[in-house]
């Protein structure tokens, strides 16, 4: 007598991914229009709307930050941007000053 082994097929499925924590969203600060931990050295969050692709960041007069990015350019006021991101950009008070001189 040949032994029959019945199996049974299975119903489960792969396992889904998690969805991102709260952690890994990036949400513009209401304060500032953009948080510290929102920006890197080529994107920056400015009045709720994204800068992608910065290729340069320079002071400009009016103690504001002229900002080249894929879509063009704006210049916006330094006191609007966070401090990481004028740091990474060596834009400093003594910079934006001299900006203004010119």
């Amino acid at each position: 007598m040949a032994a029959i082994m019945s199996r049974e097929k299975s119903t489960a499925s792969a396992p889904i991914a998690p969805e991102p924590s709260p952690a890994t969203v990036i949400e513009p600060d209401p304060y500032h229009g953009t948080g510290e931990a929102a920006f890197g050295k080529d994107w920056v969050f400015v009045d709720g709307k994204l800068l992608n692709g910065i290729s340069h960041a320079n002071p400009a007069s009016g103690a504001k930050v002229a900002i080249l990015y894929s879509e063009g350019g704006r210049d916006v006021p330094a006191a609007e941007l966070p401090q990481g991101f004028l740091d990474a950009w060596q834009i400093t008070p003594a910079k934006l000053k001299t900006a203004d001189a010119q």
